[in-house]
């Protein structure tokens, strides 16, 4: 499998909601990604005496270098006022997102929802 690709489908054809779902699960095994799904991100904060964030879930702390905050539903882009403006780090929607040249070395957290209503 193509990292970006259905090989069987024409580049303007589009895959059922079954095959991207597993596609992405294909993917985050190949890569032997750490995703987790189904966990509430009840607080984000940045650390003070060292690099990075601390992550509170529903599931327990997590700690990350970066954290992406992919929310609101696709069509409007929302970023939330969580991150100052003036911080050292890059935060970006999904919708302007567009291949990975764009994020800074390193691990990347995202955190998302979409709401549809």
């Amino acid at each position: 499998m193509s990292a970006r690709e259905f090989a069987d489908l024409s580049p303007d054809g589009f895959a059922p909601k079954e095959r991207v779902a597993d596609y992405f699960e294909a993917y985050a095994r190949k890569f032997n990604a750490p995703i987790r799904t189904g966990v509430e991100v009840k607080k984000v904060e940045r650390n003070v005496s060292r690099p990075g964030f601390t992550i509170e879930t529903s599931k327990g702390v997590i700690e990350a270098n970066r954290v992406v905050a992919a929310t609101g539903p696709f069509q409007r882009p929302v970023i939330p006022p969580i991150a100052p403006k003036d911080q050292p780090f890059l935060q970006i929607h999904s919708a302007d997102y567009r291949n990975p040249a764009q994020l800074p070395e390193g691990a990347v957290l995202v955190v998302g929802g979409a709401d549809r209503r």
